[in-house]
């Protein structure tokens, strides 16, 4: 979720300028103070004269974060519950993530980027904090606005929303008796559960409608819920709110407001935007049902169990999940729940756990019908937990140790038993003798001595390739288990030929796309490779294919016809799903490769630069591939700062002995801008022009041709440009 920025002096953020990013959350944090703020002294008061100070500098954040680019207007803040590292059980309450478009915070986030920041930004924390407290105190778990681009019309429907919306509150906290006489506070609306619904109270006020219609229309969406078949729509609606715009005369007839509180649908929001699908509605409704009277729990439930929110969490967390989620069950179960609902829930649980890294599956230790986790001081965390989730539970425990026995597959002392031969034929989506074959396959891939064997490999790839679903994924991660470097670039090379075998090349290129993302904080010796087969793997025709490489020939560049439009559309919706983490990955290469110049001003040791240097040539490779404007936005960022010879890339401690090698990466960073044809490119490329001299003082007396070469490039794409420019 990270990125920095170009310039002298400064560190470079690659997707995106990092003052302007800082500048955007900066904006995200004091929109979601401003809100907290007004909703809760609302609340205290009702609307009052003196809360339209507060009401216009809310509006005016919406129309700074409505020119944001490349985002339509979407705000989303959800209760996640997991707890901020370092604090106490109680920070659970108070953590919440902000969301606009593909952006996201949260306190851990801000905390980063107000210690980057300094002075300017150490406020951010505090306030973020206090945001979220107050969305606490108020009940909130999920708030939805959308501000659209903010002009006239658009900013008329937020102000009557969140006034309607202050006034609910004002009356839900101190009863209608308090406002008796009072034009302007709405009526409250209930909802099927006789509660008061603010979307509801809030959609009769905003449309002008007398109480008893609104009323009479939630008992009439109810009733029709209830009697719904399982394929109709409405019973795939997680609200009465939800279902009432499933109507198409009622969407002609009623407008639906910009704001929604504690709508269970946002809660259930992905990275890439998409909510709870249709197949999860049953257990929402159960998971609000039971928990009515504690909507955070229900909130931190639904959060967990949707997605892939279980991918990042600790053994201890897990456990607390699962006391959770096993509650839930054993209410739905004591309530008659067994036919519809605890198949659902179960269902989650299974979904869920397939997303608990295998690591961390082997601190959940299973003690008869009891699971035990060591948490500080020898301290255990012990729950008991139903036999048929104990039993999910310990089945995905026995994956993790087969895949442990899969990455060791050439240890002797290794052997596979027949419950590991189900599971790998599970995972691998193949017939257990078809798994069997397997393992003998990879086992004869390497000799005694556990060198790879390249052309008794490359003899099996037709074989490989009838397991093409999965068998590219276990191949690149066992890459990470080769320890000889001849070995892993030799082995690299045969994956090359194995692609050509598949059918399905895109689902290779989404596996190394997933793996560059899932360690944004994270740089390791296998991102380059991923980056390298990435880039063969966007294209229709490679003549690497048969050949050894170990780096992208820079005349890729120059394919335009030869890229495969279906894997350039699928690689672009996976960046833009997950972009936050993009962005911080590619941040975090480049700083890895500044502070590998400066390794006396770091306590760790750094990565080789040769490789850091050919990793980061190969993003802007990839990313002059694909395209677009984000992708263009790392690169021009990445030319700023290296068309600047006094940059802090060129003024670190070795700095100078690797400048050669620095103009070889700048010159592919100038022919990956020059891809993109922008005549709004043209004053970086100009500036380097005027600043050759500069360059050439850099280099040794023997090491010119380097700059030339860039200067060459830059000149062209000049000319270009200005071609291009005169032809507008």
């Amino acid at each position: 979720m990270d990125s920095q920025s170009s310039g002298s002096g400064s560190r470079s953020s690659r997707m995106m300028d990092e003052k302007l990013l800082t500048n955007w959350r900066t904006q995200f944090v004091e929109f979601a103070f401003q809100l907290a703020s007004f909703l809760l002294n609302v609340r205290s008061t009702g609307m009052q004269p003196q809360h339209m100070k507060e009401m216009t500098s809310i509006l005016d954040q919406c129309l700074k974060l409505s020119r944001i680019p490349d985002q339509e207007g979407k705000i989303v803040i959800r209760f996640r519950g997991r707890g901020l590292p370092g604090e106490s059980g109680d920070s659970q309450k108070f953590d919440y993530v902000f969301r606009y478009g593909n952006m996201e915070i949260d306190i851990p986030l801000i905390k980063k980027v107000a210690k980057r920041g300094g002075v300017t930004t150490s406020h951010l924390p505090w306030r973020l904090l206090k945001s979220f407290e107050s969305f606490a105190a108020l009940d909130i778990n999920s708030l939805f606005l959308d501000i659209g681009t903010c002009l006239d019309e658009e900013q008329s429907s937020i102000r009557r929303s969140l006034e309607i919306m202050g006034n609910y509150l004002h009356i839900v906290e101190f009863g209608s008796e308090q406002v008796a006489g009072r034009k302007d506070v709405p009526e409250l609306i209930y909802d099927e559960t006789t509660q008061p619904d603010p979307n509801l109270t809030l959609l009769a006020a905003y449309n002008n409608l007398p109480s008893k219609a609104i009323q009479d229309l939630v008992a009439n969406i109810s009733q029709r819920i209830q009697q719904a078949d399982a394929d109709s729509p409405l019973s795939k609606c997680s609200s009465v709110f939800d279902a009432i715009f499933h109507f198409k005369k009622l969407r002609g007839q009623l407008k639906r407001p910009p704001l929604e509180i504690n709508n269970a649908k946002w809660l259930l929001v992905a990275e890439n935007e998409q909510v709870v699908a249709a197949e999860d509605i049953p257990l929402t409704k159960e998971v609000l049902g039971r928990l009515l009277d504690v909507p955070q729990k229900a909130a931190q439930i639904l959060a967990s169990t949707y997605g892939d929110e279980l991918l990042g969490f600790s053994a201890k967390e897990v456990e607390k999940w699962l006391e959770q989620v096993c509650e839930l069950l054993q209410t739905a179960k004591e309530e008659g729940g067994e036919q519809l609902v605890v198949p659902d829930i179960m269902y989650f649980i299974q979904k869920s756990l397939d997303h608990v890294a295998d690591d961390v599956l082997e601190y959940l230790v299973v003690e008869g019908n009891e699971v035990v986790t060591e948490i500080e001081d020898g301290k255990k965390l012990r729950i008991k937990v139903p036999g048929e989730v104990l039993e999910q539970l310990v089945y995905y425990k026995k994956r993790a140790q087969t895949r442990c026995k899969m990455r060791d597959i050439l240890n002797k002392q290794v052997s596979f038993t027949d419950d590991d031969f189900t599971i790998i034929s599970e995972d691998f989506a193949i017939r257990i003798e078809d798994a069997k074959e397997l393992l003998k396959l990879l086992q004869s891939s390497f000799d005694k001595d556990e060198r790879f064997q390249r052309k008794v490999f490359e003899n099996n790839l037709k074989e490989f390739a009838k397991y093409e679903r999965n068998i590219f994924q276990f191949l690149w991660h066992y890459l990470k288990q080769i320890n000889n470097r001849q070995d892993r670039v030799s082995y690299l090379n045969s994956l090359q030929l194995l692609i050509a075998e598949m059918k399905d090349p895109k689902q290779a290129l989404l596996v190394l796309l997933a793996d560059f993302i899932v360690t944004p904080m994270q740089v390791t010796f296998f991102d380059r490779n991923g980056m390298i087969l990435s880039n063969i793997l966007l294209r229709k025709y490679n003549q690497e294919l048969r050949n050894e490489i170990e780096i992208t020939p820079e005349e890729v560049l120059m394919v335009r016809e030869g890229l495969d439009p279906d894997r350039v559309a699928a690689v672009v919706e996976q960046v833009s799903m997950h972009q936050e983490k993009f962005y911080q990955k590619i941040r975090l290469v480049h700083e890895s490769f500044q502070q590998a110049l400066n390794p006396r001003a770091v306590a760790t040791k750094t990565m080789p630069i040769r490789y850091l240097i050919t990793l980061e040539r190969e993003a802007y490779i990839f990313l002059s591939l694909i395209g677009g404007s984000a992708a263009h936005k790392i690169v021009r960022d990445a030319a700023e700062e290296y068309g600047n010879p006094h940059a802090r890339i060129y003024m670190l401690e070795k700095s100078s002995e690797n400048v050669p090698a620095i103009m070889q990466l700048f010159k592919v960073i100038i022919r990956a801008l020059h891809r993109f044809g922008d005549v709004n490119d043209l004053p970086i490329l100009q500036s380097v022009i005027k600043q050759e001299k500069a360059f050439m003082a850099k280099v040794p007396d023997n090491q010119y041709l380097a700059v030339k070469r860039v200067m060459e490039w830059v000149g062209r794409s000049i000319k270009d440009l200005e071609k291009a420019k005169a032809n507008q």
